[in-house]
């Protein structure tokens, strides 16, 4: 079975993938803000920002996604999707803060 860091690796393609069988702008827009945050036995957990977002990949996305998962993971693959309003969507940001000298 794979490992979380299997699931890290190929979740790029694995939304590349998902974007294509659906087809939508929206769906690769909703896809940006979900991070993987592990696999645990067979099922992929996913965290997003908000309830609207979980309720889109909940009953847009989650097929897709399973499908997809299990076919590059090696073995049937279920989604689990959370809320984390704290997620941080824009790490290149952060770092960027960190760099940057407070001009004020």
């Amino acid at each position: 079975m794979a490992d979380t860091a299997e699931l890290q690796r190929v979740w790029p393609d694995l939304v590349t993938a998902v974007c294509s069988d659906v087809g939508s702008d929206r769906a690769a827009g909703m896809l940006a803000m979900v991070r993987p945050q592990g696999l645990l036995g067979s099922t992929v957990v996913l965290n997003t920002p908000s309830a609207s977002v979980k309720t889109y990949v909940d009953s847009t996305l989650a097929v897709a996604l399973a499908q997809h998962a299990g076919s590059r993971l090696g073995a049937p693959i279920t989604i689990a999707v959370s809320i984390d309003p704290t997620l941080d969507l824009r790490p290149e940001q952060a770092e960027l803060d960190l760099t940057t000298p407070n001009m004020h």
